[in-house]
């Protein structure tokens, strides 16, 4: 006959006063078990949330890179633009010198009227929801 293991053979009242050494060490490995779990969870939602910032730098720096390609083409497209309009209207005139002129003259009425009405070309997502620093127009009328 098998003997009975030694938590059975204690009575009622015993049992209630200590838990026996084998639940608490059963305890002890699920709160060990847990924490670990709980650990490997934070470390695998860093790890996430660090490879979401990698590509959205990624996408953004690959956009910029594209943006800064299509610059610097739509930018030598455009000189030879201005060169074959200068050298059109000269034609036109019947000298190379005063289609350069005319067109110079273009480029720089063009940049007095940008300068002289000075539009506000790029606004942050910041202060298009009202956060931080009032536009300056805000400012003068405030003060």
């Amino acid at each position: 006959m098998e003997s009975l293991p030694e938590e059975s053979r204690r009575g009622p009242e015993e049992l209630s006063r200590k838990p026996p050494a084998g639940r608490l060490q059963r305890v002890q490995e699920e709160t060990r078990g847990l924490a670990e779990d709980i650990t490997a969870w934070v470390e695998l939602k860093l790890r996430h949330t660090q490879m979401e910032i990698e590509e959205t730098v990624e996408m953004k720096l690959n956009r910029a890179v594209v943006g800064a390609i299509v610059g610097v083409v739509a930018a030598i497209a455009a000189l030879f633009l201005l060169v074959t309009a200068a050298i059109g209207i000269g034609w036109l005139l019947g000298h190379p010198f005063w289609g350069f002129l005319i067109v110079t003259v273009l480029l720089f009425v063009v940049a007095a009227v940008v300068r002289a009405r000075q539009p506000q070309l790029v606004r942050f997502r910041a202060e298009r929801m009202g956060i931080g620093a009032p536009a300056p127009e805000q400012q003068s009328t405030e003060g």
